[in-house]
Parts: C-alpha cells; sequence; structure tokens
C-alpha cells in the first residue's frame, strides 16, 4: 500500500499514562508511524507531561484539564492555551480523524474539527456498555453523554470500528449504521513471557493468582477478594496479587484488613511491562472479574504469557476466551461461579496448563497489531477514494 496518511488520534488518555486503553492507541499509532504514515495524538495532559513532544516519530499534544471522578475522567480547560495546542496539532494538509470511544471530551473535540474542516472522521468504540459506576446520578448523566454526544458522534462519522463483538452491537444501540469490527492486538512481550513461564506445577505448591488493571469499582476486584477468602480449606496455600492504581485502592485494602489473616494478599501498585511479566512468571491463574470491558486488553495479555484465565462475559472477553475450552467464563456478581472456576484450576494443574497453551494459541493467531494497523489502512482508503 503506497499512499500515504496524515492521522490524527482524539484520545481521551495517551502515554504516558498506564493502561489498556492507551497502550491500544499507542500499539496502533506505532504501526501506522512504522509503515510511513505521519501520526499525531491530541490527548488530555493528565499526568504532567510536556505540552508537546514525539515518541517512536508519533507527535503528542497534551492539553491542561481537570481530571474529575477520582481522577477516572479528564475534561480539557476551556482556555486560549488549550485552543493554541489544539491549532498546533491540526495537520496543515488533509488528514484523517480517529476518535477514541464515545463519552471522553477529546472525541467531542474530534467530532467538531472534523465538522469545521471538513475532513473524514472514523470513530473507534473500545466500551460495550454504558459505563458503569456506584452512584446513580454519575450513571444517568453517562447515559445522557453516550445518547446525546455519542450519538452525534457515530452518526457524523465516515466509520465506527467497534474492538469487539459487543462494541460493534452497542454502536448499533447508539445509532451507528457503519460499523466494522477490528479488535486490539496483543504485545509481544507477553508472548514472550509465556515462552519462560515454567510448566505444570503441582497441586501441592502454592497457587499464585494475579490480577492487573485500575482499581476501580467497575473492575470488581472486591469480589475477587471476597473469593479469595472463601476457597476451599483444601487449598491451603494460595497467594493473590494485585497490580495496578486508582481511587478505589483504599476500599480494597480495608476488605482485606478485615479477613483473617490466613492467606496472602500483594498489592503491588503501578508496574511497567517488566515488572508485570515478573510477577506473571510466577503466577499460575489471571482473573478479570470486571464488570464492563470492551476488549479487555488484560486478559490478551494473560492469555498471551499462558496463564489460566477465569473473566467475567462481558464485551468482547468471549471473543477471546472459549468458556470450558480455553479458560472459564462467568456473569458478573456471580461469585459462586467464580469461586467454583478457581478451585478447580487450583486442584488440577494440567487442566490449567492445558487452557492457558490453547489460548496462548488462539491469540497468537488472531491478535496482532500488525493484521490491525492493515485492516485501519484498508478503510483510510476506502474513505479516501
Amino acid at each position: 500500500m503506497s499512499e500515504k496518511f496524515s492521522v490524527i488520534f482524539f484520545a481521551g488518555y495517551f502515554l504516558p499514562y498506564r493502561g489498556g486503553y492507551a497502550n491500544s492507541i499507542f500499539q496502533l499509532a506505532r504501526q501506522l508511524r512504522q509503515k510511513g504514515h505521519v501520526v499525531s495524538v491530541l490527548t488530555n495532559n493528565t499526568e504532567n507531561s510536556p505540552e508537546q513532544e514525539t515518541r517512536d516519530g508519533i507527535l503528542i499534544y497534551r492539553l491542561d484539564c481537570w481530571h474529575i471522578l477520582g481522577k477516572t475522567y479528564p475534561i480539557p480547560k476551556p482556555t486560549f492555551k488549550n485552543y493554541r495546542i489544539l491549532r498546533a496539532a491540526l495537520p496543515s494538509k488533509p488528514f484523517i480523524i480517529s476518535t477514541q470511544t464515545r463519552f471522553f471530551v477529546t472525541s467531542i473535540i474530534g467530532l467538531l474539527v472534523a465538522w469545521l474542516k471538513k475532513q473524514p472522521l472514523i470513530h473507534t468504540e473500545r466500551g460495550s456498555q454504558h459505563s458503569e459506576h456506584r452512584k446513580k446520578v454519575i450513571y444517568f448523566i453517562g447515559l445522557l453523554v453516550d445518547h446525546i454526544f455519542g450519538w452525534l458522534l457515530v452518526k457524523r462519522a465516515n466509520l465506527n470500528i467497534g474492538v469487539s463483538t459487543g462494541a460493534c452491537a452497542f454502536l448499533r444501540h447508539l445509532g451507528a449504521s457503519r460499523v466494522e469490527l477490528i479488535p486490539n492486538g496483543v504485545n509481544e512481550f507477553f508472548l514472550q513471557a509465556g515462552d519462560s513461564r515454567p510448566g505444570v506445577r503441582a497441586s501441592s505448591d502454592t497457587i499464585s493468582i494475579i490480577f492487573f488493571g485500575r482499581l476501580i469499582y467497575a473492575k470488581g476486584v472486591q469480589d475477587l477478594i471476597k473469593v479469595f477468602y472463601r476457597l476451599s480449606s483444601k487449598i491451603t496455600k494460595a497467594k493473590l496479587y494485585i497490580l495496578g492504581s486508582g481511587n478505589y485502592r483504599s476500599q480494597l485494602e480495608t476488605l482485606v484488613n478485615k479477613n483473617t489473616p490466613n492467606r496472602e494478599v500483594v498489592f503491588t501498585g503501578e508496574l511497567d511491562s517488566g515488572g508485570i511479566i515478573e510477577i506473571m512468571k510466577k503466577s499460575d491463574i489471571f482473573v478479570n472479574p470486571s464488570y464492563s470491558e470492551g476488549l479487555p486488553t488484560s486478559v490478551l495479555e494473560a492469555g498471551a504469557a499462558g496463564l489460566a484465565v477465569i473473566a467475567t462475559n462481558v464485551g468482547g472477553t468471549a471473543d477471546i476466551v472459549k468458556s470450558e475450552e480455553t479458560g472459564f467464563l462467568y456473569e458478573p456478581h456471580h461469585i459462586d461461579k467464580l469461586q467454583g472456576y478457581l478451585e478447580v484450576y487450583a486442584t488440577e494443574p494440567i487442566l490449567r496448563q492445558k487452557h492457558g497453551q490453547a489460548l496462548k494459541a488462539f491469540i497468537i493467531k488472531n491478535f496482532s497489531w500488525e493484521k490491525v494497523a492493515l485492516a485501519y489502512l484498508e478503510h483510510f482508503s476506502k474513505i479516501n477514494s
């Protein structure tokens, strides 16, 4: 493909912020840049980073913002400085706008730029349902945002891309008519981690369980902690690693402290990929108890590393894991099911390895960032023709 494009991503979060959302956009942007395309990102400055920088050839522009709702939702400030940053970020020649997830204000800015500049817009949806929140007022506001601004966005877009079958269904729920499925890829670091993990371990060894992701209510880690302390007395040696940071960490630590200290729970805080991989190497089971997902990056990464995976059947998780063949899926909040699956894996090491290796093979075959970038470029060509 000889045609070269200029693409600007409008992203709620981007590096150095850590998380599946930011990393997925970075991996796609890097693939496009490596193929010779001009790539820039307009995002929120949630980490007190430079206003402008270049990373791996990607031009990054960061808007001053408020970070509200326990630092889970960034809102750009309406200032002249941000207007200047926006003007600097926009390419001088024709470009393609890629908005990333409907509820971020940056996506609304991308929509306005597409309308004012008359440039093509491709929207990528990384969620598969309305956002979960403990406070009903915030949940209701989220519904209004989705069905007003989200509706405008998906209707104006030349094309809507869902990262999972669940995300595609949600786009149609919001009113999108032009929808395509392009999943995320997986970072090769995690595939290499799986190659160095030990083989089958005896069921008498300490069973290590791992979760990594943002520590917010919607990730459901509280369910995992409750189940961990309810595991059968037959499982005498078990350890739970909780990797990540977020506004719900203190509540999770309180939950741990309320239980008897007969099982070990370790909060590591936020780790880079290398730190996550080191703990993966000594872990047996990954659990994602989330209440809402698009296509969960953590499930892809854990599966790529060869871990046995238990996850909630939300969003695009079933696009990755086939329950009882390459892992176990259960419905959110059904902690009895989670407990049962944990006890099966804890006592059946051969099944853990069988499922883990089958899932890894499926991910290698179907979730490549190279394939993802080529699929985007094919749609760029169609829109420009």
